[in-house]
């Protein structure tokens, strides 16, 4: 189903109290992805260079794997057409 948009259509300050709520919540998970992409770097060259077992490599990833897929079901639980 296509919307259609009207360009003439004034904000009401519901409109806004919503998209600052929006800004708010765009902003933390944003930061909260760029820490989980650094964390994807930093861990395994520093943390974990001197682990001498493969397993303390694969648990990380598995938590930060289940992490990620937190987060982003989080994010999108609220989506509608």
């Amino acid at each position: 189903m296509a919307y259609k948009y009207e360009s003439n259509k004034s904000v009401t300050p519901i409109d806004n109290a919503l998209i600052e709520k929006l800004k708010k919540s765009r902003n933390k998970w944003a930061l909260i992805f760029l820490v989980l992409v650094c964390l994807a770097y930093i861990v395994p060259y520093t943390m974990l260079t001197n682990v001498p077992k493969v397993y303390g490599a694969f648990l990380f990833w598995w938590v930060y794997i289940a992490a990620v897929v937190v987060c982003i079901l989080t994010i999108i639980k609220d989506w509608r057409d």
